[in-house]
């Protein structure tokens, strides 16, 4: 099955300077490599499909512990204050788990596009979206639906067992924080560690319920975390 998800962004400088942020070596290098003591992500297999210097870049990407394999495609054009990025991930994948997958990923990459932006207009390095910003996690698959976040799967051992969800319970708050997307828990697991106790308020079959549990260390982590 082919996702696909698109992006636009516009930046401050001239199009040569956002090309070289995408192609120089040394630049890569600089802005992919994680905070000491980030936890690493690859090891990656990447494919470069198509160059258009200065117009286009196209690649692919995956890896065996990826639910899935992508192919990332980014346009180039010039405006009157500096250049427009046009980003389009196509996600291929089957089932539960890579539908999951290749929407975080895809805010994932939304995080990292944002910060390229703000390195080109400002110099700085900043890091915000990197692998590892998470201290614990929910050990539990979730996916975003029109209401909210709507359990999958929920790990053995982990803080969303101890809570007591299951598949099909529609979250609604970790304790005074309303949950409507999935970067309302990320930010919660970049805060807290692991050991951090949350009352958590859900709802199933119609009744509303509540649970307490601890969030996991992160050999928890489920897929989308």
């Amino acid at each position: 099955m082919n996702r696909r998800y698109q992006m636009n962004f516009e930046v401050g400088v001239p199009v040569a300077r956002a090309w070289k942020a995408f192609n120089d070596p040394d630049e890569l290098s600089r802005l992919l490599a994680p905070p000491e003591g980030a936890a690493e992500q690859g090891p990656y297999t990447q494919k470069v499909l198509e160059v258009d210097p200065m117009r286009l870049l196209r690649w692919s990407q995956e890896a065996d512990h990826l639910a899935d394999r992508a192919e990332f495609t980014v346009v180039f054009e010039a405006t009157t204050g500096g250049t427009r990025l046009t980003i389009t991930r196509d996600s291929f994948g089957e089932g539960e788990e890579a539908e999951v997958f290749s929407v975080s990923n895809g805010l994932g990459w939304e995080h990292g596009f944002r910060d390229l932006v703000l390195y080109l207009e400002t110099g700085q390095i900043v890091k915000r979206h990197y692998f590892g910003a998470s201290k614990s996690c929910t050990g539990m698959l979730y996916a975003e639906r029109d209401w909210g976040i709507e359990v999958l799967r929920v790990n053995a051992g982990s803080f969303a067992e101890q809570v007591g969800l299951a598949r099909g319970d529609r979250l609604v708050r970790f304790g005074h924080v309303p949950i409507y997307a999935r970067e309302d828990i990320w930010l919660l697991l970049a805060e807290h560690g692991p050991g951090a106790r949350f009352d958590v308020e859900f709802i199933r079959n119609g009744e509303q319920r509540s649970g307490v549990g601890e969030l996991s260390d992160l050999s928890f982590r489920e897929v989308g975390e």
